[in-house]
């Protein structure tokens, strides 16, 4: 009888430590964005906690310009990177944003992260604004 009641603890102490484990390992969550019929921004609200980043995937054909704001804590900041790529092609933070035309259509990704360097230990709450348009005159 003894044995069994060593084996539920066990079976017990391992049911909790899997879920605290992946989040050690900085598990990675992952939105596409959406916009509204007959609009070209959204915005959503997030949190990125620890050293996991959590990724916006957003459509967008070749010559689109795509517009990334964030707004949040100086430690939190994002990278846009190619489809197919983690190579960034651009990146931000805080009241700094992004604006650039996509040479390739397809799911670009934006990367909101802790940045290097800064105490990822907590949670940081931010807004992400991503805008979609047609190139002018297009």
């Amino acid at each position: 009888m003894p044995l069994t009641i060593v084996q539920g603890v066990v079976v017990g102490a391992l049911a909790l430590a899997v879920p605290a484990g992946g989040y050690w390992l900085g598990q990675m969550g992952s939105t596409d964005v959406r916009f509204l019929r007959g609009t070209d921004t959204a915005t959503m609200a997030g949190l990125v906690t620890g050293a996991a980043p959590h990724d916006y995937r957003v459509k967008a054909a070749a010559g689109q310009q795509l517009e990334v704001a964030l707004a949040g804590p100086p430690q939190v900041g994002f990278d846009v990177l190619a489809p197919g790529s983690d190579r960034a092609i651009g990146t931000g933070s805080g009241a700094q944003g992004w604006r650039g035309t996509v040479p390739d259509g397809g799911a670009y990704t934006i990367r909101v992260h802790h940045q290097p360097g800064s105490d990822a230990g907590g949670s940081d709450a931010f807004d992400l604004k991503v805008s979609r348009r047609d190139p002018a005159g297009g």
